[in-house]
């Protein structure tokens, strides 16, 4: 079996051979063509168009392909996009593992722009379906090549695919952990340690002079940016970093790039996301090119506008100065601390149920943390702290 000459074909079918504005009705005959590069055959039943799958009594779906064992067990889901689609968008990953688990199947693939490989067989360490691999159409690829390997209609049935699918679930599993790792070596425990390390390593100049050398120290954890991005991405450490590495990850991905994209890019977590967004939207370096899809719309990071100076106001004899009432900043600060303990966001309801405050006081505090830029939306009615 020829690896390389079956995946440049591929290749052909799939990608060179295809015009833009080709309808999904016959990208899906192109792929059927493909499937059966691989051995697999639609006269003898193994390969299925469009099946019917009974949902209960009433419902009905119908997944693009399904390739089958001889006596009828599906074996492979596949779901089709035309290649102009964006395979970013989560809704057609979401239908493909529907129906992986409609069906029981080991192997899903969505197939469209490029080829993504969804696994899960008894070797999956997720609940649901994982993502193993993404296969661009690059011809002598060594990933297209293994994935013949694995597709393979001889191979596959005699189970040979296995130490492959192995080795891919070893690298997911080593670059989770690797993103783990990361994210407590940057966490502020991690640099207690190291001052801790300092203080026993130069002990012998004396707790005191120690003590004082440490005091003015600053040092920063942070990982550098690669030049081309491929995921997992190295992540740095705050403030202007991070805004840089999410602005170049959406220059990257011309076609736009979701949230839940960013965060398995940028190994950054999901409010960190959302912060960063906030911030380039403000300025006027991205844009939304549909709801939850953003992209690039400048070629840096324009510089944050300053501050215009306010000219005092005049001091008016008929009217006394109000003067604040000394709770306010102790306010502000409460509803703040109960802000950032949510990750995932914090609604009025929330804040009145933890602090106390009425539902005035909680307005009054959050439109004035807003103002100053500590708290922003991210959804109509629910706020995050701001990391600047």
């Amino acid at each position: 079996m020829d690896t390389k000459e079956i995946w440049n074909e591929i290749c052909f079918l799939l990608s060179d051979n295809i015009k833009p504005g080709i309808l999904e009705k016959d990208y899906e005959n192109q792929v059927i063509r493909a499937i059966e590069k691989f051995g697999w055959r639609e006269f003898t039943g193994e390969i299925k168009r469009q099946p019917e799958l009974r949902i209960g009594r009433n419902v009905k779906v119908r997944p693009d392909v399904l390739v089958c064992e001889p006596d009828g067990n599906v074996l492979v889901v596949i779901e089709i996009k035309r290649p102009a689609e964006r395979l970013s968008k989560e809704g057609p990953a979401d239908q493909l593992i529907s129906y992986m688990l409609q069906t029981k199947a080991e192997f899903g693939l969505l197939i469209g722009s490029s080829i993504r490989l969804f696994y899960d067989g008894k070797e999956n360490p997720q609940q649901k379906p994982l993502l193993l691999n993404r296969i661009s159409f690059e011809k002598d690829s060594e990933e297209g090549q293994e994935f013949v390997t694995i597709f393979h209609r001889n191979e596959f049935l005699k189970g040979r695919y296995k130490s492959i699918i192995s080795k891919l679930i070893k690298k997911f599993t080593e670059n989770r952990n690797i993103m783990k790792l990361r994210e407590i070596l940057l966490e502020k425990e991690t640099h207690k340690k190291i001052l801790e390390f300092l203080k026993d390593e130069y002990a012998e100049y004396g707790s005191d002079v120690v003590d004082g050398a440490l005091i003015d120290l600053k040092f920063e954890l942070s990982y550098e940016l690669e030049p081309v991005i491929t995921p997992p991405l190295k992540i740095v450490d705050q403030g202007e970093s991070f805004l840089k590495t999410v602005f170049d990850t959406i220059k990257q991905n011309q076609d736009g790039i979701s949230k839940s994209k960013l965060v398995q890019l940028t190994g950054l977590t999901k409010k960190q996301i959302s912060n960063q967004i906030y911030r380039l939207t403000k300025r006027v370096a991205i844009t939304t090119k549909e709801r939850g899809v953003y992209v690039s719309i400048t070629e840096t990071i324009p510089p944050k506008k300053k501050k215009l100076e306010s000219k005092p106001k005049k001091k008016m004899d008929s009217k006394p100065t109000a003067i604040k009432s000394p709770q306010i900043d102790s306010v502000r600060q409460f509803v703040y601390d109960e802000i950032n303990k949510h990750e995932s966001g914090c609604t009025k309801d929330m804040l009145i149920k933890a602090t106390g405050l009425n539902r005035k006081q909680i307005s009054n505090a959050i439109y004035s943390l807003s103002r100053r830029e500590l708290i922003h939306s991210i959804e109509r009615g629910v706020y995050v702290a701001s990391q600047l």
